[in-house]
């Protein structure tokens, strides 16, 4: 129970209708003493300050404890929740696209790298003409006058009257002779010149010995023979070969000799028999190869380095 003590200590704060009311609580309560309350009423009638009026006392009658009836609770109804359908979805059927005829499967093809390219300089024209470099010069060919009268085709034999009565009017059977000279190797077709009348028309009355053809002299014994150029009217190289098959010396180029205009045949012999001093093999040979003149220099092969060419055949 709340004391009455602190009742009037409220009711003195809020004012005087709440004071009568904890009067009248408080009288109700036998067990409190009972409170004398002075309460003074304000005059409007001024006082003098030498007269004082008396305070009047109020003494509270206790009123009767009225407690509250009980109350008996009114029982809630429980409130039954119903749970709410959940609405039960049927699966439908599902449908499934048409598929599509599927197209052939095509390679797909993998581009390659494709370098790029660099650009192309712009041409510069040149500042100046350039001068082309001079051709190599193949030394002409010794060439000797020859009678007017005689007349030069393309036939293997010339047609005049000092080539009619030749011994072999036709070439004679051919072998294949090898040079090799370092990284050169050359294949010859020589005519085989191995008789004394074979040797004695040599290639008399030939207008042409071609690259590549030639003939081969073969001897019975070593010896240092010696040729001329009667009747000859195509420049030759001769190689003498000992019988190792090893050239002897360097190659020799022997010039034609033709009949000399208005000669006769003593004149013209001695004059052919003159020029073939030089000719002469200076060491013993069993072998000499005539070869189209300036042919082993075109391909490669000097003069004074025959010695060191291998022959084969």
């Amino acid at each position: 129970m709340i004391s009455c003590r602190v009742l009037l200590r409220c009711a003195a704060v809020f004012g005087s209708c709440s004071l009568f009311l904890a009067i009248l609580a408080c009288n109700g309560d036998d067990d409190v003493q009972t409170a004398t309350i002075s309460m003074s009423t304000p005059s409007n009638t001024p006082t003098p300050e030498s007269t004082s009026a008396p305070t009047p006392t109020w003494t509270p009658t206790p009123a009767p404890v009225t407690y509250p009836a009980a109350v008996t609770p009114v029982p809630t109804p429980e409130t039954v929740s119903t749970p709410t359908p959940v609405p039960t979805f049927r699966p439908t059927a599902t449908v499934h696209p048409t598929p599509m005829p599927r197209p052939p499967d095509t390679p797909i093809p993998t581009a390659s790298p494709t370098a790029t390219p660099s650009p192309t300089p712009e041409p510069v024209a040149p500042t100046h003409t350039p001068t082309p470099s001079p051709e190599p010069t193949v030394p002409p060919k010794p060439t000797v006058p020859l009678d007017p009268t005689v007349s030069l085709d393309t036939s293997v034999f010339l047609d005049n009257e000092d080539c009619d009565n030749l011994a072999f009017p036709h070439r004679l059977p051919t072998i294949t002779v090898t040079l090799r000279f370092g990284n050169i190797e050359l294949h010859i077709d020589a005519e085989v010149a191995d008789e004394p009348g074979e040797r004695g028309q040599g290639l008399m009355c030939r207008s042409v010995v071609a690259d590549n053809a030639g003939m081969l002299f073969t001897f019975t014994s070593e010896s240092t023979h010696s040729f001329w150029m009667f009747n000859t009217y195509v420049p030759l190289d001769i190689i003498y070969l000992d019988s190792e098959k090893s050239a002897v010396q360097a190659a020799i180029t022997m010039s034609p000799c033709p009949r000399p205009v208005g000669a006769d045949d003593a004149e013209w012999q001695t004059k052919c028999a003159s020029e073939s001093g030089q000719y002469s093999a200076t060491s013993p040979a069993l072998y000499a190869l005539e070869l189209p003149s300036g042919w082993l220099d075109r391909v490669g092969i000097p003069s004074e380095k025959v010695s060191e060419v291998e022959f084969s055949w």
